[in-house]
């Protein structure tokens, strides 16, 4: 019972939000999201399938662009996707949550997904995790890299159902794509 209330709850948040699913322009999928954001003017684009994202503010060179991207790592900023249609800038997806994050990652044929969990750091293990700047202070939870789970380039659903965002709402589960 829980788990049909929460699917209620998640499509009734999506019509609330003026979100409609659309044709992703970058890999043709129909797991693609655009956004009318509240109380703007600004629409927010999510692939469900190849992870890319952008804004209607992503215009090619523009300063909101310029500034949103400058902190990311060269991988993510050379792999943009131009949408004529929309004359905007797509970009891989990086997120994060308190469960763990999503990031983009290349491999030895081109890229993958990955997603890594968020761990409690042991009493034992603290000291080996001391916060700059705050002698005597320690982290209590880390990002478990070396636990990471791979998933196909063209599965960033899955990935979101692993960090826990993504509830299946969107219609069947696409069957991940696991890499190994």
């Amino acid at each position: 019972m829980k788990k049909q209330k929460n699917k209620e709850t998640i499509k009734n948040s999506i019509e609330k939000s003026k979100q409609k699913k659309i044709l992703c322009p970058k890999c043709n999928s129909n797991n693609c999201f655009e956004e009318i954001y509240p109380n703007t003017d600004i629409i927010g684009y999510l692939c469900y399938s190849c992870g890319y994202t952008s804004t209607s503010k992503f215009k090619p060179g523009s300063d909101i662009e310029i500034q949103a991207i400058k902190s990311q790592p060269d991988f993510i900023r050379n792999n943009v996707f131009y949408d004529k249609e929309r004359d905007i800038n797509w970009y891989m997806a990086v997120v994060q949550t308190t469960n763990g994050t999503i990031f983009p990652e290349p491999d030895e044929n081109n890229w993958h997904w990955t997603y890594a969990p968020i761990k409690e750091i042991l009493e034992k293990d603290l000291e080996a995790y001391p916060i700059p700047g705050k002698t005597g202070s320690f982290y209590s939870h880390r990002l478990a890299i070396e636990e990471g789970i791979k998933y196909d380039n063209t599965d960033f659903l899955s990935a979101c159902k692993k960090l826990g965002i993504f509830k299946d709402f969107l219609g069947k589960d696409n069957g991940s794509k696991k890499k190994s």
